[in-house]
């Protein structure tokens, strides 16, 4: 796109990562960071998109009555935040409305039909320090460093700290550019991950390494631990998998774990552990209140038999063991699956089974031997489950529960299951992502 002149615009709306939507005299839609719904504001465009432009932010000319001087360094460079501009109640209604301008689209709602299955947003507890697990990209260099893409680019913004990560993993975060041996290990790696484990206070690396790890690489971890205050290290080689843990001394494995209070048999505590790489929500306070809102839905009906297609460690499987008669579990990852069989036994779980199996291939299986289920739950990848929707009324489940990252995947899979009968009579907001546009979405669907 040519150079343009600065557009003087008003913003209508938040769209789906947290850009502002406003229009240009001729119709066509420019999308802006860092605004907020009913700003008028000076944008550079600067390069067209398929049906759209993307601008700059050049001046406020009426900046929103909501607007917070965002208390992050690096918010206006970094990409890792899209809010941090906004008061936290005017993030929530923002999020809410992205959620429901994709739901408005098409035949599935309408205003008066969503406005009845609508419930309140489920904030999050923290609105900073709450990650339990951030990735860095490390840069080029002498010296390399660590951070995070800045906005729109794969250039590098140093970071030394991060107020969405937990104190405990910025405080091995300033330590990284410290010790020779870590900037010997970052020079052959492509990304650091820092993973929190909350119930034993610690944190454990993850470096995405470019080969196999050599004595010297090993002998260099050994220090890095030291020198940096981590538990372990273990290198990702792609192709190759996982070596390690590096320790620093101390017993233990690295295994992160956390516990979901009151959650276990006896209203114990349900103790949970995930290996490095696997995958557990990344906000652990903001996990267990959806937990309890899945259970609150679960408890009206009690069911006999549930089946979790993407179960993960057993996040939903395990607290949901002691309403259910039986619950069957099934995910892709072999870490994943080796993680909930553990979790199962660390708890005295029983009734629970964990099957390797991928979710369609599981549902095939389970439609061809004739099994039903009181229950399915869903909490699928970004692209969310289509390929299984039309294979669920077979198992013939009163309740659905729909826990979704992608807003417009929900839409098109809940259409889905309309077709066969089931509607959404309960749905929430979850703000598992404070100060980004990202959300989860928690819905119940009943059979008609």
């Amino acid at each position: 796109m040519t150079a343009a002149k600065n557009e003087i615009v008003t913003i209508e709306k938040l769209v789906i990562g947290g850009r502002g939507l406003a229009r240009l005299a001729d119709g066509l839609v420019m999308l802006v960071d860092g605004v907020l719904p009913g700003e008028r504001v000076m944008a550079r465009p600067l390069r067209k998109r398929g049906g759209y432009v993307e601008g700059e932010l050049v001046e406020l000319l009426a900046p929103s009555p909501r607007r917070v001087t965002p208390p992050c360094p690096h918010f206006w460079a970094c990409g890792g935040c899209d809010l941090q501009h906004a008061e936290p109640a005017c993030q929530v209604e923002i999020k809410e409305a992205m959620l429901r301008d994709h739901l408005l689209r098409g035949p599935l709602f309408d205003a008066d039909s969503l406005a009845g299955v609508w419930r309140a947003p489920l904030p999050s507890p923290r609105l900073f320090h709450y990650r339990q697990r951030i990735r860095l990209q490390i840069g080029n260099g002498f010296t390399p460093a660590v951070g995070f893409h800045r906005r729109g680019s794969h250039a590098l913004e140093p970071v030394a700290s991060c107020l969405l990560a937990r104190e405990e993993i910025n405080a091995v975060l300033g330590n990284i550019d410290r010790f020779k041996p870590m900037a010997q290990l970052l020079g052959q790696g492509s990304e650091l991950e820092l993973l929190f484990s909350p119930a034993d206070r610690d944190v454990v690396l993850l470096l995405h390494f470019r080969r196999k790890p050599r004595p010297a690489d090993i002998k260099a971890a050994e220090a890095a631990v030291v020198g940096v205050g981590a538990r372990a290290l273990l290198f990702n080689v792609d192709g190759f998998g996982l070596f390690g843990p590096v320790g620093n001394g101390r017993d233990g494995d690295a295994l992160l774990r956390y516990s979901l209070p009151g959650l276990a048999p006896g209203n114990a505590d349900l103790l949970l552990g995930v290996e490095p790489g696997g995958f557990c929500q990344v906000n652990p306070e903001q996990n267990y209140n959806l937990i309890g809102q899945m259970l609150a839905w679960v408890g009206e009906g009690r069911p006999r038999r549930a089946l979790d297609c993407h179960c993960g460690i057993g996040n939903f499987s395990l607290p949901l063991s002691a309403m259910a008669g039986e619950v069957t579990g099934c995910d892709l990852q072999g870490a994943a699956i080796r993680s909930a069989r553990r979790n199962a036994a660390w708890n005295g779980i029983e009734n629970c089974r964990f099957e390797k199996r991928a979710a369609v291939a599981m549902v095939r299986e389970l439609v061809a031997t004739g099994q039903t289920f009181d229950l399915v739950l869903l909490d699928p990848p970004r692209q969310g489950c289509a390929d299984i929707v039309p294979l669920l009324p077979r198992l013939m489940p009163e309740t659905i529960i729909y826990i979704s990252c992608d807003p417009a995947t929900l839409h098109r899979d809940l259409a889905g299951l309309a077709e066969y009968g089931y509607r959404a009579c309960d749905m929430r907001m979850v703000d598992m992502f404070p100060q980004t546009a990202h959300m989860e979405t928690i819905v119940q669907l009943r059979r008609d």
